[in-house]
Parts: structure tokens; sequence; C-alpha cells
């Protein structure tokens, strides 16, 4: 085999691994509610940039899970990316950005409301797959 399309197998492998996701997410969870949410008068926003469609939606999935489990009322999450994303390792577990972005009475915010909804002080993480700097993701 190749050794860099080896190497770089092993580096989406790694970079997807839940345990990884996990470590990274309670490290960008908890800077931003150390130093980051209370600024601008406590209306501070982050926004998180992955590598692609599958890592958005499974930050999106981690972010929820970390901040549910340590009872952050506080911080809630808007995910971004394009068309449907399949797992490859769930079978049959397709994702949209609608079916992902739910209010709080449950229904889906549409893609053209996003931009919204972020602005409002309902939403204050925005994990994206390069979708708003490029347009693609």
């Amino acid at each position: 085999m190749d050794k860099r399309k080896a190497a770089r197998a092993l580096a989406r492998f790694m970079s997807l691994h839940p345990h990884c996701i996990a470590q990274k997410t309670e490290v960008m969870v908890e800077h931003f509610r150390h130093f980051t949410m209370h600024k601008i008068g406590g209306k501070a926003k982050a926004m998180v940039v992955t590598g692609s469609r599958l890592h958005a939606v499974r930050y999106k999935q981690a972010f929820d899970k970390y901040i549910k489990d340590n009872g952050y009322a506080g911080i809630k999450t808007l995910v971004a990316f394009s068309g449907t994303m399949l797992d490859p390792d769930v079978a049959g577990v397709e994702y949209t950005e609608s079916g992902m972005n739910v209010d709080d009475q449950g229904m889906p915010i549409k893609e053209k409301e996003l931009p919204e909804r972020f602005a409002t002080e309902a939403y204050q993480v925005l994990l994206i797959a390069k979708k708003f700097q490029t347009g693609s993701g």
C-alpha cells in the first residue's frame, strides 16, 4: 500500500474515532464555557469547522451528548452541511441538516432558517462542514 494513502487512511480513522471526538468535544465545550461564552455581554458564539460532513454529524452528536450529560442547559448546538449524509458505520442511517437541527418543540429547522436561528440567543455553537466558508460541504 502507498505510504501516503495509508497515512491518510489512518489519520481519517483516528479523527473519526469516538474516543478522539469525545476528548476534543470535552476540550472545546469546556473552553467555550470557561473562556468564551461570557464575552460580548454573555452573547458570544462558537463555530467549529469540521473536515467533512461525517465529522460534522459525529461532532454534533458528541457535543449534544456531552452538554446533556453535564447538565449544561445554557449551551445549544446547530449543525450545517449539505445534502444527505450516510454514516458508513451505521447501516441504513442517513442524516440531514434539518433532521439533526430541531427546535424546542421538536420541529426541524430548515436550512434557510439556520443563519437567523444561530443569530438568536437560543444557540451558541455551530458545527459546520466547510459550508459557510466555501459554499460546499
